[in-house]
């Protein structure tokens, strides 16, 4: 009898874990499905504004240091140690080259915030 229960809670056990995964799965596919609508976001209003010339700056993780780099770029604008300093810089070059945007990633690369200089919205 001792050999059954062992199977009926290491089944209970899998289908525990399953349901685990099956949840972790999905709430990753919601959290891609947000950041491909917030890009697409971003990138309809930078075209919108891109006929006025408008530059996008994205402040994002480059391995073990954080970048500025202009959208469309070969090469970041700047590299920094931390993302408070990357953000700094961002911050300057965006408003000396107004009308810009700045969007701001996270350490996993998803879109965290945006901030419009010399634009209407």
């Amino acid at each position: 009898m001792a050999g059954k229960k062992t199977i009926i809670a290491t089944t209970a056990g899998v289908a525990a874990a399953t349901g685990i995964a099956v949840a972790a799965k999905r709430h990753m596919d919601e959290r891609k499905a947000a950041t491909k609508a917030s890009e697409k976001g971003a990138k309809s209003s930078s075209d919108k504004a891109s006929s006025a010339q408008t530059t996008v700056y994205h402040v994002k993780p480059d391995g073990e240091e954080w970048v500025l780099e202009a959208e469309g770029a070969s090469r970041a604008t700047s590299r920094h140690g931390t993302k408070k300093e990357s953000l700094q810089a961002g911050r300057t070059v965006a408003a000396g080259k107004a009308p810009s945007r700045l969007v701001i990633h996270r350490a996993d690369g998803t879109i965290q915030r945006q901030h419009a200089y010399g634009l209407d919205d």
